[in-house]
């Protein structure tokens, strides 16, 4: 839930897109739904490292997605409805 309320909050701030947040939004919505996989292998195999290890580079990459995306939008005011300024993404 806090992945889709946070990429809800983003894109409620968003006026139009580019070739660029395209792929940037669709980078996030891959890990986003990659993250059941290593949540099940993790559950199967809770003690094994390679599981909780690629529990922790899958949220990572997510977290990851996010800053991006953000940080364009932030650089990239133009995209953003007029009444919101890139300060409130930095």
């Amino acid at each position: 839930a806090v992945i889709w309320v946070n990429h809800h909050r983003i894109l409620e701030r968003v006026e139009k897109a580019d070739h660029s947040f395209f792929w940037l939004n669709t980078n996030l919505l891959l890990w986003t739904s990659f993250i059941p996989f290593p949540t099940a292998l993790m559950g199967d195999y809770a003690h094994n490292p390679l599981a909780v290890s690629l529990f922790g580079i899958v949220l990572s990459l997510s977290a990851l997605a996010f800053t991006f995306l953000r940080k364009y939008l932030a650089d990239h005011g133009d995209l953003l409805k007029k009444e919101i300024g890139p300060h409130v993404l930095k």
